[in-house]
């Protein structure tokens, strides 16, 4: 769910070429726009507070028996659509969906790297700045 939105939704679109999907598939909850609270947890006394509101979008799909849910950062109606029906192919054990399943492995891999990558780019831009103490001794 983290994965960029554009990709969610080419992915998602590969997953609807599928005669059979298309013909399995219902959407429980169409994507819709809310907000979430967002609860972090204070770092010294370690007691939990709400930090704010952030704007999301939800939606629900089934495919057969397997159930896809998805929430997105934004107002994003495609990815999370295309998120749900991800979701919900990787729950599935059919053979037909074995190339779809590996997609999504993919894009999951590549949203871990970009996410990684990503991060370490927060800390080399941080780095300069941290104290080191064994320097004072």
């Amino acid at each position: 769910m983290r994965s960029r939105p554009e990709r969610l939704v080419e992915l998602g679109e590969r997953c609807l070429t599928s005669e059979t999907l298309r013909s399995s598939l219902v959407v429980t909850q169409p994507p819709a726009c809310g907000t979430v609270m967002v609860q972090v947890r204070e770092p010294v006394r370690r007691e939990r507070f709400y930090l704010g509101e952030i704007l999301v979008t939800r939606c629900e799909v089934r495919l057969d028996a397997e159930r896809g849910w998805a929430m997105i950062d934004g107002d994003e109606p495609r990815a999370a659509l295309a998120a749900a029906l991800c979701d919900a192919v990787s729950r599935t054990t059919a053979e037909e969906y074995e190339p779809l399943r590996l997609a999504i492995d993919e894009l999951c891999r590549e949203t871990r790297e970009h996410l990684a990558a990503q991060e370490q780019r927060r800390w080399d831009q941080i780095a300069d700045t941290r104290v080191k103490f064994e320097e004072f001794e």
